[in-house]
């Protein structure tokens, strides 16, 4: 009979579970992660498209006000030739009309005579520039414009060209207002954004869009997202310790669920396999106990042909030997001693067929109140003198008071089978100990000996019947011992706390008839 394997199959039930969550898990983790780079790539195309925007929009605005600016500038320089035309001016009205005007300053140069600049020192080198057009000085944080007057103008008058000046204070505060560089530093302070850097391009080193996921020099977890943007790169990093503490806290929620399966699998496979380890024994002693019924039945029908075949011809053999041995007056002293070997025989016959007959019949308990300690006293003033001759020496610690419910000649049949073969057992001379203890539901009664100990193959048979250690021996007392005590519902067991050389055995017979 083998294992019914369930407890396997509960066990790989729970692992086909554990790799399925684990499954689950991951595919819920990369859909998590596809979703977070997802909408990192969306931030990082508003952050990206916010800046393309600005960049447009300062070049735009840029424009708008050098446009402006330019207008301006030559309006005031065409209006300034007029009135030159009409009435040369002094240094001084030209500083005056360039402060009343917002004009930083204004130098015209003339064909046949010294140029005259207002502020004096606000052009370092006059000369004249290209037409019309914007330029900036850096030193002088000073847009400048040269313009020249018309063909008539110029052959009617001595002016040359004009350049006047304005300061660039102004539009610098609008185009810092309104530069990516401010844009970026903007950015960089937002919440959730790591950094926002441009970068020019070099060598047509342009590349697809790309995600990772990377640690900055801070050591902060972050998802940077490069993005090209005509000539510049744009890197938008975005911070991602949200992320990956949500991704710790799925794998750490994970791992506790594995584990939690896990546990509960191999408890419910061990209590499945301790469940059927026990049904499987339960099914083994079942077996054995139906074949020991049978084995007893087969020995019940054997006893009852060899009682009815055999006991009463061994009674007849038995009663003429003994008229042989008693009216015989011829017979020599020899005959006579052949006679009373024979009626032993006779006799050891018939003992075999009795223990025989006890071993396969159940015992008939009648209960009385029995003193086992007297009765353990009177079997050994039976064989005193048996344990005298054999230098047996007697060591018995037995209570005075010890009664017990159950039947007096079965427990004295016990403790005689008991004591002859402690007293079989040892025939150079040993020990016998006999220790009773009462407890509060049975009474305890030990019996050790000497003698040669036995093994544990010898244990293991050692109330088998027909099972003997001893030359001569039917087998059979051990096995009708243990008969009695569990017709009153005691054990009977091998003592394995004492020496190899020697022999011991513990009874337990409960106090209340009828308790195991």
């Amino acid at each position: 009979m083998s294992l019914n394997p369930s407890w396997k199959s509960n066990l790989v039930l729970f692992l086909v579970l554990i790799l399925l969550v684990s499954g689950y898990f991951f595919l819920q983790l990369q859909k998590a992660s596809s979703q977070f780079y997802k909408n990192s790539r969306e931030h990082s195309e508003v952050v990206a498209g916010v800046v393309e925007l600005t960049i447009k929009t300062a070049l735009t605005s840029s424009e708008s006000l050098e446009t402006i600016y330019r207008g301006f500038l030559k309006n005031s320089a065409r209006f300034l030739l007029y009135l030159e035309a009409v009435e040369p001016f002094s240094a001084a009205e030209l500083t005056a009309f360039a402060a009343e005007s917002g004009l930083a300053g204004i130098t015209i140069i003339k064909k046949h005579s010294p140029s005259i600049s207002g502020p004096s020192d606000w052009l370092s080198e006059p000369r004249c520039f290209q037409p019309d057009m914007l330029i900036y000085r850096q030193g002088m944080q000073t847009y400048l414009l040269t313009h020249y007057p018309d063909q008539i103008a110029s052959e009617a008058a001595d002016s040359e060209c004009i350049v006047v000046g304005i300061a660039a204070k102004g539009l610098d505060r609008i185009r810092s207002d309104l530069s990516v560089e401010q844009l970026l530093s903007v950015l960089n302070k937002q919440p959730r954004i790591a950094y926002v850097t441009l970068k020019p391009l070099q060598n047509d080193d342009k590349v697809q869009q790309t995600v990772k996921l990377l640690k900055d020099s801070d050591g902060r977890s972050v998802i940077e997202h490069t993005i090209d943007i005509g000539d510049n790169r744009l890197i938008v990093a975005l911070e991602a310790a949200h992320f990956e503490k949500r991704i710790i806290q799925m794998r750490k929620e994970l791992g506790f669920f594995v584990l939690f399966l896990f546990v509960i699998g191999l408890f419910t496979s061990w209590w499945l396999y301790r469940s059927q380890r026990n049904r499987l024994e339960q099914a083994r002693e079942f077996e054995r106990q139906l074949a020991k019924q049978h084995e007893e039945a087969a020995l019940g029908r054997a006893s009852s042909t060899i009682t009815h075949e055999l006991r009463n011809p061994l009674n007849a053999i038995s009663i003429g030997l003994q008229r042989l041995q008693y009216e015989a007056d011829e017979l020599s002293s020899e005959h006579r001693q052949l006679l009373t070997g024979m009626r032993e025989a006779v006799a050891r016959s018939n003992n075999v067929i009795n223990r025989l007959r006890q071993y396969i019949h159940d015992f008939r308990i009648e209960t009385d109140l029995v003193n086992v300690g007297e009765l353990i006293k009177g079997v050994i003033d039976l064989y005193r003198k048996d344990f005298a001759d054999h230098k047996i020496a007697l060591d018995l610690e037995i209570g005075s008071v010890l009664s017990i419910h159950g039947d007096h000649d079965l427990l004295g049949q016990l403790f005689e089978n008991l004591v002859r073969n402690a007293l079989e057992a040892q025939p150079a001379g040993g020990f016998l100990k006999i220790v009773t203890e009462p407890r509060p539901d049975f009474l305890s009664v030990s019996l050790t000996n000497g003698g040669e100990g036995v093994s544990e193959q010898q244990r293991a048979q050692l109330f088998d019947p027909y099972f003997t250690t001893k030359a001569k021996g039917t087998g059979l007392g051990l096995a009708i011992s243990r008969k009695i005590v569990e017709a009153h519902g005691g054990t009977i067991d091998f003592n394995d706390t004492v020496s190899e050389k020697e022999f011991s055995l513990v009874i337990l017979l409960p106090m209340t008839p009828g308790q195991p």
